[in-house]
């Protein structure tokens, strides 16, 4: 790229236009993780409190292993919670995604 280049960011309404030059390092997260989300979705679900109390220590498991890089230690706490809410549809396969998001972390 030569120094004479004009670059023109162009924006209408409410937007905001910017550039940010830089490198990253280390883990960079937009939003919330795949674990919150998954505990969203079991928030608004038709289980019972101790149910909800299960899925929540899971949850927090598997978030403190992230936090802690243990990866392995977070599938395991997920697959947990998969066993016992395989009996409500659409469950298995929403946490079996979380599980595959999850172990692709250390990738």
């Amino acid at each position: 790229m030569s120094s004479n280049e004009n670059f023109q960011n162009v924006a209408s309404g409410n937007a905001t236009v910017g550039l940010q030059i830089g490198k990253n390092t280390g883990t960079v997260a937009s939003g919330p993780s795949p674990v919150d989300l998954l505990k969203a979705v079991l928030d608004q679900s038709p289980i019972g409190d101790e149910e909800r109390a299960r899925a929540d220590r899971e949850i927090l498991a598997a978030r403190n292993a992230i936090m802690a890089g243990d990866n392995a230690e977070a599938t395991l706490a997920l697959t947990r919670l998969a066993r016992w809410t395989e009996g409500i549809a659409g469950y298995g396969s929403l946490i079996g995604a979380v599980i595959a998001v999850v172990q692709g972390f250390g990738s």
